[in-house]
């Protein structure tokens, strides 16, 4: 429970989705308590440094002043601690030109406040607003980083190829796709080579071709002055908790082994069941465990000659210290 409410909590307070930033923090003590600081360092940390960036942004604005930056792209980043930070590595990405003289001013100030500090963007968390010219209604759109740097490619060029997006921007072909397809759904931008009927139907993103050219949507108009064209990355956050479920259970396995040895050092010598009652017994106020994977561990502690069963009672089992393990 503990790593699933750390990954779910961590999106919220990054993402600025929390209802209440109080209440997370009083969330984090519960949790802190009920479970040991051991399982809450991480999120506390981070917890943190959230608290931390407001001072920082303050700091930020006051330099900017100071040296009187003024950049085209109105920049406010969020800081985290690499170590206690659960987010995978960020990949490879072009920041496009517009970001990149806000970027480099936000890294010279980091420098200055923070010797040897190293920076590194997490695209798949970075949002942006841009507002859309062409049409009568001057529509405000909120929008991934991903899909802010390929809709300022067609402020060079009236169109592009699947490929020439991902020469440019450098995103990986299988996210290129994902995030084209969320943009020709969205009907912000088209494809000649793409029936715009099928997006409501059968649509999918291996549909799209690199070959395949696509243009701005003239023609958009959003219900809404602001439009919110953020949507998740399914097959990321897919990864992230099959990730996440395989590690709980391989951490589930290892306790139950643990829990395993340490009764039977104690008794030397215990009927099976009686051993597996013991261990749920034990485990019970941290988690469930399963009678089939209990069975499992002790079969593998067998096969590693920490336990042994009885030669005229299969059911009883023997604790084999280093002194008694046979020898070859």
């Amino acid at each position: 429970y503990g790593k699933i409410f750390e990954l779910i909590a961590l999106e919220r307070l990054v993402l600025q989705l929390s209802e209440s930033v109080h209440y997370e923090g009083l969330m984090i003590s519960k949790l802190r308590e009920a479970c040991g600081f051991e399982y809450t360092s991480k999120l506390q940390q981070i917890f943190q440094d959230i608290g931390f960036n407001k001072i920082l942004i303050n700091l930020c604005q006051q330099y900017y002043k100071n040296q009187n930056l003024a950049n085209i792209v109105d920049l406010s980043a969020m800081v985290l601690n690499s170590k206690f930070s659960t987010f995978s590595e960020p990949a490879n990405f072009a920041l496009p030109i517009e970001f990149k003289a806000a970027f480099e001013s936000y890294k010279n100030f980091q420098a200055k406040k923070f010797k040897g500090l190293k920076l590194k963007l997490l695209h798949e968390l970075s949002k942006a607003e841009m507002q859309m010219l062409y049409p009568k209604q001057k529509n405000i759109l909120q929008v991934s980083t991903y899909q802010m740097v390929i809709l300022l490619l067609f402020n060079t060029l009236p169109s592009w190829t699947g490929k020439q997006i991902q020469d440019e921007t450098k995103i990986r072909p299988d996210l290129l796709f994902h995030i084209l397809g969320d943009l020709l759904k969205s009907n912000l931008i088209k494809c000649s080579n793409i029936n715009n009927n099928t997006f409501d139907e059968d649509f999918n993103e291996s549909d799209i071709k690199m070959a395949y050219i696509m243009q701005i949507n003239e023609n958009f108009s959003g219900e809404n002055i602001k439009k919110d064209l953020i949507l998740p990355l399914k097959s990321a956050e897919q990864k992230t908790i099959i990730d996440l479920n395989q590690s709980i259970t391989i951490d589930g396995r290892m306790v139950i082994q643990a829990e395993i040895v340490r009764i039977m050092k104690n008794c030397k010598v215990l009927e099976k069941n009686l051993l597996i009652q013991e261990v749920i017994q034990q485990l019970s106020s941290r988690f469930q465990p399963e009678i089939p994977v209990i069975e499992e561990r002790i079969r593998k502690l067998i096969e590693q000659e920490f336990l042994r069963r009885q030669l005229n009672d299969n059911d009883m089992l023997c604790y084999l210290d280093t002194n008694t393990k046979p020898s070859g």
